[in-house]
C-alpha cells in the first residue's frame, strides 16, 4: 500500500483523533503504535532509515538490543524476555524515557512458533501478560503493522 494511502487510511479509521504526522515523510509510516494506557492510535511510527537520526553511528554487526543501549547510555530499558527477534528499534518522543519498539506480529508469532502456543492462546497471552503489563515509563510499545 502506498503510504499517501496509508495516511488517509489511518485518518478514516481514527476519525476522532488528533493523529500528528511529521510533515511531507508519509513515505517513512511504518504504522500505529500500541502501548498500555496509551490508545493504540496514540502514536505514528516512521522508520529512521528514511527519517535519519543524527550523530548516532553505531557498528552494523553489534546485536540490536547492545546497539540500542549504546546509543542510550543513560537510560534503563525493559526487554520482552526471549522477543529479542521481534525489536524493531526505539520510539523517541518529547519529555518521555525512549522505549523497545516490537513488531507485534512478530511477537504472536514467536508465541506460537517458539512457547508452542495456538494463535488463540497466544493472542491472549499477548494481551493478559505483555501488553497488559505496565512496569512504569520504560514499558515497551508495539507497533501495529498494516
Amino acid at each position: 500500500m502506498k503510504n499517501k494511502e496509508l495516511r488517509s487510511r489511518i485518518k478514516e479509521e481514527y476519525p476522532d483523533e488528533k493523529i500528528k504526522f511529521r510533515g511531507n515523510r508519509d513515505e517513512a509510516i511504518i504504522g500505529v503504535l500500541e502501548r498500555k494506557c496509551q490508545r493504540p492510535n496514540a502514536l505514528i511510527c516512521y522508520d529512521t532509515d528514511l527519517v535519519p537520526v543524527k550523530g548516532k553511528s553505531i557498528p552494523k554487526d553489534m546485536k540490536l538490543r547492545e546497539k540500542i543501549c549504546k546509543m542510550y547510555p543513560k537510560y534503563s530499558f525493559l526487554f520482552v524476555d526471549y522477543m529479542d527477534e521481534a525489536v524493531l528499534g526505539v520510539i523517541e518522543k518529547k519529555y518521555e524515557q525512549p522505549v523497545i519498539c516490537y513488531d507485534r506480529q512478530l511477537v504472536i508469532r514467536n508465541l506460537m512458533s517458539e512457547q508452542g502456543m495456538d494463535r488463540s492462546g497466544a493472542w491472549e497471552w499477548y494481551g493478559f501478560n505483555i501488553i497488559d503489563a505496565w512496569v512504569g515509563e520504560a514499558t515497551p510499545c508495539f507497533l501495529i503493522r498494516n
